[in-house]
């Protein structure tokens, strides 16, 4: 089980910066959530001209 899993946000005693001392893990990583980044159609289309290019380009 991770270590974020384990810390309590709200009803705790303890301040989340102590629960972070305790557990180990680093109060900034405490609040990040990962963005999946998924290509827009345009980014995909660029891709593959720039690929074709070259492609074309070294063959």
């Amino acid at each position: 089980m991770r270590k974020k899993a384990l810390i309590e946000f709200s009803g705790s005693k303890l301040t989340i910066g102590h629960q972070c001392e305790l557990l180990g893990p680093l109060r900034s990583t405490t609040y990040h959530v990962p963005v999946e980044n998924k290509p827009s159609q345009d980014e995909i289309d660029i891709k593959n001209i720039v690929g074709r290019y070259l492609l074309w380009f070294y063959c």
